[in-house]
């Protein structure tokens, strides 16, 4: 799933970007030929979701097992993550475009944002919840704990990619990269890494989400809901009543 679902499409992602755009950022091609690669960048880009939605599906069957762990197939993980595709793009492309938005205003708010709707797409496989109410819920998860949440998601993001990005740094420095066919090696091994990592990111996003859902279940508990408390305080007085008239 890993490698078929996410590597593979992100390192022939890279290979097109490559042949699109050239190392001054202009377009490198023309005409049909840059629409045939726009399309394969986008179909590309449905797989990644896919393989990302199978992440979460994997996620979610993980934090559901006491045992800590499922035996579903890959076959069945493929066929129930493929509802998500579209639900998964809506949600990101609407977050993605509201976050922009609020970056427009100012850079705080647009940063806030992104970092507050982070949960969506989590709540989309775990909850099958998708668009506007996802993002909704997820800022309702961050609500007041962004920072503590903020400084767990940077910890965790740095200790996964910067070794990935020192290894690339390293591998251009001594001169691998120069080379077409050691491009295409560093190119490689940089979406195994990359993508490695963006697995592992969004295994702990969704723990970290599991366990500030858990927060907020024990919180309503404790705090009883004081409409449901008057109805009961009404509901006992007229008991009461009732039973003195008799």
């Amino acid at each position: 799933m890993y490698f078929w679902l996410l590597v593979i499409p992100g390192f022939l992602m890279t290979l097109i970007d490559e042949q699109l755009v050239d190392s001054e950022g202009r377009l490198a091609t023309q005409g049909d030929e840059t629409l045939l690669l726009v399309l394969a960048i986008f179909v590309l880009m449905l797989v990644m979701i896919w393989g990302l939605a199978c992440v979460l599906v994997v996620a979610k069957r993980l934090l559901q097992t006491k045992a800590g762990r499922t035996r579903t197939s890959f076959r069945a993980v493929r066929k129930l993550a493929r509802g998500f595709i579209i639900p998964l793009l809506l949600t990101n492309l609407l977050g993605g475009c509201l976050t922009l938005l609020w970056g427009l205003l100012l850079l705080v708010p647009g940063i806030w944002y992104a970092l507050a709707t982070i949960f969506a797409s989590v709540i989309v496989v775990g909850e099958n919840i998708a668009y506007r109410e996802a993002l909704n819920r997820s800022k309702e998860a961050v609500r007041g704990h962004f920072w503590p949440i903020t400084l767990r998601i940077v910890a965790v993001a740095a200790l996964l990619w910067l070794p990935v990005v020192a290894i690339r740094a390293i591998l251009v420095a001594i001169g691998l990269a120069d080379e077409t066919v050691g491009l295409a090696a560093v190119n490689a091994l940089d979406a195994f890494l990359f993508n490695g990592a963006y697995l592992l990111f969004m295994l702990c996003l969704t723990e970290l989400y599991a366990v500030r859902r858990k927060e907020l279940s024990r919180f309503e508990e404790v705090i009883p809901d004081p409409i449901e408390e008057s109805k009961e305080s009404d509901d006992a007085e007229e008991s009461e009543e009732e039973n003195l008239s008799e």
